[in-house]
């Protein structure tokens, strides 16, 4: 199952921009030519305070509701470190994956 599981880290437009895309190639494409692929795989996206933290607010918990209805699974929380097969989140859980999406941008 880690294989199928691709962990997305960062709540900005990129980063949920690749998740809805992700999701939707997997459920509307994949899945067809792959059931059992399709069916086994997981999104997950790790935001820090709040996804698209300088966005509306209205416009904020429209997206979240739109991936979650779209199988994308939404943890927050920060980041502690990143091993070859997990991601290791401040708070003790971690997060394994066969593919790591680092989309956090730049900050001061």
């Amino acid at each position: 199952i880690k294989l199928l599981s691709v962990v997305i880290v960062g709540g900005g437009p990129t980063g949920v921009e690749f998740a809805g895309e992700l999701a939707s190639f997997i459920r509307e494409d994949l899945a067809k030519f792959n059931p059992d692929v399709g069916a086994g795989m997981k999104v997950t996206l790790v935001e820090g305070n709040e996804l698209l933290g300088s966005f509306d607010h209205t416009l904020r918990t429209y997206a979240a509701s739109r991936l979650m209805h779209a199988g994308v699974h939404l943890v927050k929380g920060t980041v502690e470190r990143v091993t070859p097969s997990s991601v290791e989140l401040k708070d003790g859980s971690s997060l394994p994956f066969g593919m790591l999406v680092w989309s956090t941008g730049v900050g001061p």
